[in-house]
């Protein structure tokens, strides 16, 4: 009835419902943003409790840091995207006046981000196993658990 999973330009405007899709896209946007997050900065604070090297930790805090710079950024970004704000879900019908950001460019831009961030927390503790005392095997099969996260 709402058009709910269907191309929106495909949908007859009674489908519509009273730009509940656009409203509902724009919350789980930024709900998305916020459990990229926190999906991240557990992983980190996981590693603090692991790890003791100091200089690691260091280097954990100031990943905590860009994560949360990264969020803020995309998170006020993704909320002030459209000018006024509701023209997100009300800008398609073309009834109101306002503009957007390049939604797809700010999209992939995310997500390449994400993409970089994402590798460089599955990388950083590996320099941590390296040191580890104990065979050169071992060494390997704790890697391979930790880059299980590729999957």
């Amino acid at each position: 009835k709402s058009g709910s999973g269907k191309d929106i330009w495909t949908l007859k405007p009674e489908q519509i419902n009273d730009d509940l899709l656009g409203k509902i896209f724009y919350i789980l946007t930024i709900c998305y943003m916020t459990c990229l997050a926190a999906i991240k900065a557990s992983i980190l604070f996981l590693y603090l409790r692991i790890f003791p090297d100091a200089r690691f930790r260091k280097m954990l805090w100031y990943t905590q840091l860009v994560n949360l710079v990264a969020f803020i950024a995309c998170v006020t970004t993704a909320i002030f995207c459209c000018q006024p704000i509701n023209y997100f879900w009300t800008g398609w019908a073309k009834e109101t006046e306002g503009s957007c950001i390049d939604l797809n460019s700010f999209s992939e831009a995310h997500g390449g981000f994400n993409v970089v961030l994402d590798i460089w927390i599955l990388l950083l503790p590996l320099s941590q196993i390296y040191k580890l005392n104990m065979k050169p095997k071992k060494k390997l099969g704790l890697m391979l658990v930790f880059g299980i996260g590729v999957l």
